[in-house]
């Protein structure tokens, strides 16, 4: 589980399934739902993508991480080729209006 930022954007349609990495609260990178290593991640992401460099990859990552871990794998990613790399952030919950 991730506890991801907030921010109103929005949502994305894509004609293909992306592939989601996910870096969790003690920095732990995951790939789908695999958890891997810094070293083995573009070479699983060239494999599972088919070595398709136009293959949307989402980024997900917890809200309480610092920045620069979170483009550290986004470098990663694009390193690894892929120029379609996306952050996923939560929508804000809207509270219902009470009128008092």
């Amino acid at each position: 589980p991730v506890d991801l930022p907030q921010a109103r954007v929005r949502e994305l349609t894509a004609p293909t399934e992306p592939l989601i990495v996910t870096v969790d609260k003690n920095g732990k990178l995951y790939l789908q739902e695999a958890e891997t290593d810094q070293a083995a991640l573009a070479p699983r992401l060239v494999a599972l993508s088919g070595a398709n460099p136009d293959l949307r990859i989402y980024v997900r990552g917890d809200h309480s991480l610092q920045y620069g871990r979170i483009m550290e794998v986004m470098g990663l990613v694009t390193e690894a080729g892929f120029t379609r790399v996306a952050l996923i952030a939560e929508t804000p919950r809207v509270q219902a209006k009470t009128g008092r």
